[in-house]
């Protein structure tokens, strides 16, 4: 091989990392961005470094490369890309709750992703979102460990919102078995909690709507489990945390995640733990062969943590089922959680919710969409019980100038709500809020 054949090659081989890295990013198909069509693809990017590697041993003079090949470098780095631009606006808004909500622009995402495969086997990762703010957010404590009903008073105080640092995901992952019908990785870093199926494997430039249901986008209160008393902001979904996981799949019908982690992402982005206590989540996903574009899965963690002294124990638990053929997109989930603060029952939040959408595409381009979301929290303070409960209607179209690679979208939203605060990106009582975002990925 000479050496315009070698700078052709490295060429051609820069190309098909970016096609990769741009199709790693947001896959063509609506609304799903599965894991195992990432391994293939990487695995594709690796096959061919090794060939090019083993060409440039036999047949080629380092010394003699032109200067603008660095011949040294065996790393092939893919770059992606999610930009999100939203405008939100509210109508008829119940302000005797609490304070309405300005019509806004909104930077929504602005992610960047660097991928790098290290050999054949290990790859690594890094995620950032310079559209995140790192706003700070006032954490609400008992003290002594205690409900103000049992004589405990609250005290408020003001700390980093971690889940809004721009450091969004650090992964360093390791394939254990290389068997096509049923690969194994390990994961070390930070990443998405596999939790429920629009949770995180649903990419954020694939969801059918414009935001997630609101289980998953909901932070503070639904943190019953992992916010107020935990520290962070956490949440459900589109959520990072630290912590080591085993993936993979058995043969093509059984996908599977099981890992600990230091939380449930009230720990983003934090230097250390607060307790040695660790979260165990896992997920089993099954995709008969029987009946295509079928999926089936369960979730769940329990697990104790503490923050500023205090225990906290808690358990989530998500049921789903979606179905894909042709023009339809169908998809529903349930998900239950409890959590206890304090060593006696003093303080108890017990979370249910669940939603059904439905998309379809009336023209190639063009996909109607349907969402019935509902999401009920009880607060046990003893001896008062308050249940909290909203329920969102969502009427959408979605128009795909390039697959999800750029695409617009129109939401009207109908909320009830039945408490004192609204769900993180929603509005206080009850209105109707117009949602448009346009979405480039690359």
């Amino acid at each position: 091989m000479n050496q315009k054949s070698l700078i052709l090659s490295r060429r051609s081989l820069t190309a098909v990392a970016g096609l990769i890295g741009a199709s790693v990013a947001l896959h063509g198909t609506p609304a799903q961005a599965q894991q195992s069509e990432i391994d293939i693809l990487r695995q594709q990017l690796i096959e061919m470094q090794a060939r090019l590697d083993k060409l440039e041993a036999g047949k080629v003079d380092v010394k003699a490369a032109t200067p603008f090949v660095n011949s040294a470098s065996k790393l092939a780095v893919t770059v992606s890309g999610l930009l999100q631009v939203q405008t939100n606006n509210y109508f008829s808004q119940d302000t005797s709750v609490g304070n309405a909500l300005s019509d806004s622009f909104r930077l929504r995402r602005g992610e960047l992703r660097l991928t790098g495969v290290i050999t054949p086997r290990l790859t690594g990762s890094i995620m950032f979102d310079p559209a995140k703010t790192g706003a700070q957010r006032t954490v609400s404590t008992f003290t002594p460990a205690k409900a103000p009903a049992t004589g405990g008073t609250i005290v408020s105080t003001t700390t980093n919102n971690q889940a809004n640092n721009p450091l969004q995901e650090l992964v360093l992952s390791y394939q254990i078995r290389t068997d096509k019908n049923s690969p194994a990785f390990v994961d070390l870093g930070q990443y998405k909690i596999p939790v429920g199926y629009e949770g995180d494997l649903v990419s954020s430039g694939n969801i059918q709507t414009i935001e997630r249901a609101l289980i998953f986008r909901e932070t503070d209160n639904v943190g019953g489990l992992n916010s107020n008393n935990a520290g962070q902001g956490g949440g459900f979904g589109d959520r990072r945390e630290k912590g080591i996981r085993l993936r993979g799949s058995f043969g093509p019908q059984f996908d599977y995640q099981v890992g600990a982690f230091s939380g449930l992402s009230e720990r983003q982005n934090t230097a250390t733990d607060l307790s040695d206590q660790k979260i165990p989540i896992a997920r089993i996903v099954f995709k008969p062969e029987s009946i295509k574009g079928l999926q089936l899965g369960v979730s769940g963690a329990n697990g104790t943590s503490r923050f500023a002294g205090t225990k906290i124990e808690r358990s989530v638990y998500n049921g789903f089922v979606v179905y894909k053929k042709d023009k339809i997109t169908a998809q529903t989930e349930y998900f239950t959680g409890k959590g206890t603060i304090g060593t006696a029952v003093e303080t108890f939040k017990d979370v249910r919710a669940y939603y059904g959408s439905l998309g379809y595409l009336i023209r190639p381009r063009i996909e109607l969409v349907g969402r019935y979301d509902s999401l009920k929290r009880d607060f046990q303070t003893s001896p008062t019980t308050n249940n909290n409960k909203t329920n969102e209607i969502t009427l959408g179209l979605n128009y795909y100038l390039k697959s999800n690679n750029a695409k617009a979208q129109v939401n009207l939203v109908r909320a009830n709500n039945s408490f004192d605060k609204a769900p993180a990106g929603g509005f206080e009582g009850d209105n109707y809020a117009l949602r448009t975002q346009f979405q480039v990925a690359f």
